[in-house]
């Protein structure tokens, strides 16, 4: 997964383009954005950020963007200090990173996305499957 040099990436939360922050930034700087893409799965809202469970037999997507780096064992270092997964932090993490089929215009990559890690009981569900929209009515 993280070992190769060249890998996508998908995001759906506070990691795309439209958030224009610090980290998205710092994704962009690194990789090359592809297209819009989805996945199959629910998206959760978790607190100021979502939390995305992958499920290939899902009928509802998670919509985000997908990105190609060239720099994936250095992006993925600090992409995972930022989701808060590397040894620095209590197990079980509350993200973890895995590969997942992501449907762009015509074809499905596998990218790396950071999944969430923990039981969404006590979440609601963002049924559009779209953070950005989601995050705009909250705040």
């Amino acid at each position: 997964m993280k070992n190769a040099a060249i890998e996508f990436v998908f995001v759906y939360g506070t990691l795309q383009s439209q958030f224009n922050n610090y980290w998205s930034r710092f994704l962009r700087q690194h990789s090359v954005y592809v297209s819009k893409g989805k996945c199959s799965g629910r998206l959760y809202h978790i607190a100021h950020y979502p939390g995305a469970v992958y499920d290939e037999t899902s009928e509802k997507f998670i919509h985000g963007e997908l990105y190609l780096t060239t720099k994936a064992p250095y992006l993925f270092q600090i992409l995972d200090a930022y989701e808060q997964c590397t040894h620095n932090y209590p197990t079980p993490h509350e993200f973890a990173i895995k590969k997942i089929k992501v449907k762009v215009k015509y074809f499905s990559v596998e990218a790396n996305c950071y999944l969430f890690n923990r039981d969404t009981a006590a979440f609601p569900i963002i049924e559009s499957g779209f953070y950005f929209s989601e995050y705009q009515s909250r705040y």
